[in-house]
């Protein structure tokens, strides 16, 4: 989406009305999106919007530690990154091979060098790598692996489905991915584009984002008895700056991890 919007920047003609990406940090880089201020956007917690207006978070995702509870009781799951570098767990690990985000999150919650020093011990244990979040949670619940990064609500989705998996609730922090929502600096229909933002901001279109699956911004849709349910954690979410300087972060993820098949 990123190449394309630059594209159409590059040409001279922005083809779109409202954007929804965790990018978004990069593309007001471009002058292609516009500040916006939507009335329901006041109730959302300040840490999920830009303070120039430029996006307002949309659903959050986080980056949580699960496991398959066949093969790991809730007493024996880690309960703290740091207890990754156990060598029972040797062998046992799923990951995503670009979790660059999450990797600038926890430098950012927990300082660069305790980071590069608890994941260098993480790295030595025999990672299995594969792609994409709901993959690494569809392979820990068939069994390949018994813990897993991945997206909390996906492990969510997969339990009412009777998959054998759960997530631990203790982790410090639990990185928190904003997908976020902006309104085009030339939207060729300005009216529907602003209708359009006002709607998925308010409380009535964060209840249709909970029912597609995923975790509002919007306080007080989430069940109080929810896990998802951001109260109840210690959650941080990546900071634009993080976004903006991700490639950095990919370089750091290549020195701590190494090659990744």
């Amino acid at each position: 989406m990123l190449n394309r919007i630059t594209t159409e920047k590059q040409a001279g003609k922005i083809l779109f009305d409202v954007v929804n990406s965790q990018l978004l940090p990069m593309m007001y880089r471009l002058n292609v999106v516009t500040p916006y201020h939507a009335p329901g956007a006041e109730a959302i917690d300040a840490k999920y919007k830009d303070p120039g207006g430029y996006w307002v978070g949309l659903h959050i995702n986080y980056f949580a530690l699960g496991y398959n509870s066949k093969m790991v009781s809730k007493e024996q799951a880690p309960r703290d990154w740091a207890d990754l570098g156990d060598p029972k767990w040797k062998g046992k690990i799923g990951m995503d091979p670009e979790e660059y985000d999450w990797l600038g999150g926890m430098m950012e919650y927990l300082g660069e060098e305790k980071v590069r020093k608890l994941l260098s011990t993480v790295a030595q244990q025999e990672i299995h790598w594969h792609k994409g979040h709901t993959q690494v949670a569809q392979l820990m619940a068939a069994g390949e692996f018994p813990l897993a990064l991945t997206y909390a609500h996906r492990i969510e989705d997969m339990k009412k489905l009777g998959a054998p998996l759960d997530w631990v609730r203790t982790t410090k922090p639990i990185v928190t991915g904003v997908s976020k929502v902006a309104l085009s600096a030339a939207p060729p229909h300005p009216h529907g584009a602003r209708l359009l933002v006002n709607f998925l901001t308010s409380k009535e279109g964060q209840i249709e984002v909970y029912k597609n699956g995923n975790t509002p911004v919007y306080p007080g849709i989430l069940p109080k008895d929810s896990p998802l349910d951001p109260t109840h954690l210690i959650i941080h979410p990546v900071a634009p700056k993080i976004t903006l300087d991700l490639n950095r972060y990919a370089r750091e993820f290549d020195q701590i991890f190494g090659p990744r098949r």
